[in-house]
């Protein structure tokens, strides 16, 4: 029997007489692949900023594994296994890419460096950050600075960032904007390497990376949904082409 990995009951979010998110309900199954789409201004940041809890709701709630986390901080998510990616970068880019790792990881283990710990402990960390590195394809990037990592690489470490904290479920928030080509091709493929368990909610506009992705999709528009199903019944959808895709019947 599958597992209900998130469930969204009733969101609300409103910033005074504007509402961004209304009455959103949603459920995502355990390993489920799920994209989130709609056009700008439909809400789809402000509501991975309502499950991550960086934003508190306005109505409704959230369960991560069953567990109602409505009204728990975004830290406390992530150690109940919610992770996510940001549409911009959010690295240290004075640092190396490994200690960008290597940080995530001392985190998640809840290690801090002082001169009684033993050096197996450190080890362990640093294994741990090599592994994810190796998981995203960035074995051999380790000691370079962030900042001359290429833009397609930099998008790799905040999804290492992510690994780092060993989710369950992963929030990526636009994870091929600005990307060439090739670099959107071997973002889809590392999205797909992902371990099976591993429950996805994705934002994406391209069409392209959402069909390659997702199992369901879910369509936004003005903070609603406007339809759910597989990405044939989405393609298919009349009202979602003429809203979204801009085609009229």
């Amino acid at each position: 029997m599958a597992v209900e990995a998130l469930k969204v009951s009733g969101v609300e979010k409103r910033f005074g007489a504007l509402v961004a998110v209304n009455g959103i309900n949603l459920s995502v199954l355990q390993g489920e692949r799920r994209a989130l789409i709609g056009p700008n201004g439909a809400g789809k940041t402000t509501f991975f900023n309502l499950i991550s809890g960086t934003l508190p709701l306005s109505a409704g709630t959230i369960q991560l594994w069953g567990r109602d986390v409505t009204r728990l901080p975004d830290w406390r998510r992530v150690r109940l296994g919610l992770a996510r990616t940001f549409q911009r970068n959010n690295l240290f880019m004075s640092l190396t890419t490994f200690e960008n790792v290597q940080l995530a990881v001392q985190r998640q283990q809840q290690v801090s460096y002082n001169l009684l710990r033993s050096a197996r402990s450190f080890q362990a960390i640093n294994e741990q950050a090599q592994q994810v590195l190796e998981q995203v394809g960035l074995t051999g990037r380790g000691e370079l600075k962030v900042a001359s990592l290429s833009y397609g690489e930099q998008r790799q470490l905040e999804i290492a960032l992510a690994l780092a904290t060993k989710p369950s479920i992963l929030l990526l928030d636009e994870p091929t904007a600005g990307m060439s080509l090739a670099e959107t091709g071997q973002m889809v493929e590392l999205v797909k390497s992902l371990p099976a368990a591993l429950t996805l909610l994705i934002v994406e506009h391209d069409m392209d990376v959402v069909f390659a992705l997702s199992d369901r999709i879910t369509v936004l528009h003005y903070g609603q949904v406007l339809a759910e199903g597989t990405p044939e019944e989405v393609q298919h959808n009349p009202r979602v082409r003429e809203v979204y895709l801009g085609e009229g019947e």
